[in-house]
């Protein structure tokens, strides 16, 4: 069982008693809803919980700083939590957009690879460098959504959501 499961379990069963309880008082007071106040202990469990998340050191194994690629490159790189989510982003500097990179598989060792794509295969983007960013969190799924910081591949963004982690950084250029 994950962290995450556990502290959803959790928080549920506080909120699960603590509604109950509070479902009581409500019918001696009258103006408290037991399930809405339940919800809102939940949501603020699950805020707590997370709100320090551990670091989470990410690494870019390959391509290697300075690297020649085309416009498809396996990237491998390695996390220091296997179950933590990682996303790969990559940005020409001839654009102010991050691209979403599909989301690589990680494996129970912590290394990860996934297909990366630079410019178009027609050609686009060929002689522009590229700059090439891992990041990974620990998040649950609840608060990716509620944060914003849930990424999907495809996506566009201006800027890098902040997922607690480390970033690893390397520029390439595309030269086919």
């Amino acid at each position: 069982m994950t962290i995450q499961l556990l502290v959803v379990l959790v928080s549920l069963t506080l909120g699960l008693v603590v509604g109950v309880v509070l479902g009581r008082i409500r019918r001696s007071v009258g103006y408290v809803s037991g399930p809405a106040l339940m919800l809102l202990i939940v949501i603020a469990f699950l805020i707590l919980v997370n709100l320090s998340p551990p670091d989470l050191d990410v690494e870019i194994m390959s391509p290697e700083e300075g690297a020649s690629v085309g416009h498809r490159y396996t990237i491998q790189g390695k996390v220091s939590d296997p179950s933590a989510l990682v996303y790969v982003l990559i940005h020409p500097l001839s654009t102010n957009l991050w691209y979403v990179q599909n989301r690589p598989a990680v494996r129970s060792d912590g290394r990860w690879s996934t297909i990366i794509y630079f410019g178009t295969i027609d050609g686009e983007g060929i002689g522009d460098s590229y700059e090439v960013v891992a990041l990974a969190t620990d998040e649950n799924w609840f608060l990716r959504k509620l944060r914003g910081t849930s990424l999907t591949s495809g996506q566009r963004l201006k800027t890098i959501p902040q997922h607690g982690s480390n970033i690893d950084t390397v520029m390439v250029r595309r030269t086919e």
